[in-house]
């Protein structure tokens, strides 16, 4: 959704512009993919990109495709086969349409984005050739779809006679930071480059600024007790790197209180088994189940020493658990790399 939403703000800027843009969508792959099903590209008449469908070898052949859906206004399908222009096993089939990022459109988004709930996208397409421009891609809320393109007037019944290829996203990880060191601002600019929303929480005696955590979204001074105003939900982490340890173990005492599928633990064994001993002692009745969605001390076992390196660290961990991926190299893996989906 991360993705989306960098292409939906400036799609919005573009219209606010009155410059055209047209959205390319890979809705279809036979064979092998860089990217997944899904993956969407902006481009504006201009020839600048926003977001990328491939490694750097489609995009040029997309935007001359593209150069008709400006012209005519109507959206197309395009075939682009790896197998003789790059080597590669796959073939690509990409939707090309024109957009109109509006108000309401962008409003529509947010509204899911904030309150952190799924949205599911529609692409309509025909795997003929075809010049009638119905094919394009919806929101679909409870009541009804809702074009990207605002000048669009929808016609189930037009869109009846297309393929379509329904996703759903799902919200953006959120990562909650317990702690306002120095090791904490490079998990956190490390963080959001890969997409993740990061809050920093800090104790109301700490005085740090946001301005002092590059690529924060928020900063919140809270008590444990007062946990209860973030957002915390299955898509979100929780690390606790306060180097306190009572103000590690009071938080981690109102964490296992939620569901949470991933609480770190800096530090080594022997800091993580007494917070443990501490817990279980103030709290006999916790669960197992909630006790495995602590990872201590945080990260993979990558020889990591520098808060840069931790940080890389920390987060392959988070991946690995949040896909469910056993981690291993990837020269060990037989098959495709990616999953099929």
């Amino acid at each position: 959704m991360k993705e989306l939403q960098s292409i939906l703000l400036q799609g919005h800027t573009y219209f606010l512009q009155n410059k055209k843009c047209v959205l390319a969508t890979i809705v279809k792959i036979k064979g092998s993919g860089y990217r997944r099903k899904g993956t969407r590209m902006l481009i504006s008449e201009e020839g600048e990109f926003t977001g990328a469908i491939s490694g750097g070898c489609v995009e040029k052949e997309v935007w001359m495709q593209s150069k008709s859906v400006f012209e005519t206004g109507n959206s197309k399908l395009i075939t682009y086969d790896g197998r003789y222009r790059l080597g590669c096993e796959g073939t690509l089939f990409i939707l090309i349409e024109l957009i109109e990022i509006d108000n309401t459109i962008l409003e529509n988004f947010n509204t899911y984005y904030i309150e952190r709930q799924p949205l599911t996208l529609q692409s309509y397409f025909r795997s003929a050739d075809a010049s009638d421009g119905l094919g394009g891609t919806y929101f679909k809320t409870e009541i009804n779809l809702i074009p990207l393109n605002s000048s669009k007037k929808t016609n189930n019944k037009d869109l009846a006679k297309l393929e379509c290829f329904s996703q759903i996203l799902k919200p953006v990880r959120s990562l909650l930071i317990f702690g306002s060191e120095h090791d904490s601002v490079a998990l956190c600019k490390m963080a959001s480059l890969t997409s993740w929303d990061v809050t920093i929480v800090a104790h109301p005696l700490n005085e740090k600024e946001i301005s002092f955590f590059p690529g924060a979204k928020d900063l919140v001074h809270l008590l444990p007790e007062e946990l209860d105003s973030l957002q915390i939900d299955s898509q979100t982490a929780c690390i606790l790197m306060s180097h306190s340890f009572s103000r590690d173990l009071a938080y981690l005492l109102e964490l296992s209180n939620f569901k949470i599928p991933y609480i770190g633990l800096l530090g080594p064994h022997k800091r993580k088994n007494q917070l443990l001993d501490q817990l279980i002692e103030r709290k006999p009745e916790i669960s197992d189940q909630i006790l495995d969605t602590f990872f201590g001390p945080v990260g993979l076992d990558i020889g990591a020493e520098t808060p840069q390196e931790i940080a890389i660290a920390v987060l392959g961990e988070l991946q690995s658990v949040f896909t469910k991926t056993h981690v291993d190299h990837l020269r060990n893996k037989s098959g495709s790399i990616h999953a099929r989906r």
